[in-house]
């Protein structure tokens, strides 16, 4: 129960982030928007870790100490899973990039981390799990919807690659490193890192200007809290907890649990297709975990 209730926080949590973007609307770009965000978050998060060490007794459990090696492991993730990847997702809409090309890519990820993990690790990969990852590449495209090719930028391109390269990789080395920080230590380190790397774009690129009117106070809160706090302590919940792939498969519910967002709080429609995805997505999930042995968590 412990894990489908992880899997499910991650698969709301993450799709939610869509959302907050949109929420802000033209209050700030989304360089700026990146920025705001990982300060104001990264500040909220080495809070709660001074305040669980000056608790001591039992809360100190949750902030052991780190050596140096620990401390560059979550960097690395970081850069990673948030500069990288979110920097490309976010630059990729911003210079025309469709959001279908942007799934579909990312959607590769399920495949890429099956196939290393059996590679590295020894983790069943099978005619079944093929199948499931098949079947859940099919849902993120009818999810997606029409992908209008007309708008792309042909350099822009290249950042749903730089996308999908940052998720995966950095699932791959929370495996293989077996972090010793704790979830709140992690998130701590990974949305300063994080922070460091968008100030500076937005600093360099002259965009950390923002209207703060209520869109935006609303939007920040959103994506503090329930895509990034939620979304990333999930997503690092269920590599540990899960592994790696069956993270990954989840991602194939992001778009049209997006989708859902999108309808439950702009209205905009919900087409057969993307019900159908998500369907398909359903479908896939449960094939290709159910091809699977149980995950180990680190290397062998």
């Amino acid at each position: 129960m412990k894990k489908i209730l992880i899997a499910i926080a991650f698969v709301i949590c993450w799709s939610s982030g869509f959302v907050g973007s949109l929420l802000a609307g033209d209050s700030a770009s989304p360089a700026g928007l990146l920025a705001w965000r990982y300060l104001a978050t990264a500040a909220l998060l080495w809070v709660v870790v001074a305040g669980l060490r000056v608790a001591g007794g039992s809360a100190r459990s949750h902030v052991p100490r780190l050596t140096r090696t620990d401390v560059a492991h979550q960097i690395v993730i970081g850069v990673l899973s948030h500069a990288i990847f979110l920097g490309a997702v976010f630059g990729a809409s911003d210079v025309g990039i469709d959001p279908g090309i942007t799934s579909l890519v990312c959607a590769l990820q399920p495949l890429i981390i099956a196939a290393l993990s059996a590679r590295l690790w020894g983790d069943t990969f099978n005619g079944r799990m093929a199948a499931g990852l098949g079947l859940g590449l099919v849902a993120v495209g009818l999810a997606a919807g029409a992908i209008d090719f007309s708008t792309t930028a042909l350099v822009g391109l290249l950042l749903p690659p730089a996308a999908l390269f940052g998720l995966s990789a950095s699932a791959l080395l929370e495996r293989a490193w077996n972090p010793q920080a704790s979830i709140v230590q992690a998130l701590a380190i990974q949305t300063a890192t994080g922070a460091v790397v968008f100030t500076a774009v937005a600093s360099f690129t002259g965009q950390m200007e923002v209207s703060v009117n209520a869109d935006f106070v609303w939007a920040m809160l959103w994506l503090i809290f329930l895509s990034g706090i939620g979304g990333y302590a999930a997503y690092t919940a269920c590599l540990r907890v899960i592994g790696p792939t069956n993270t990954s498969v989840l991602l194939f519910l992001t778009p049209p649990v997006t989708s859902l967002w999108t309808w439950l709080m702009f209205g905009h429609s919900v087409g057969v297709g993307q019900m159908f995805g998500m369907l398909l997505g359903l479908s896939a999930v449960v094939l290709t975990v159910s091809g699977q042995r149980k995950p180990t968590r680190s290397a062998t």
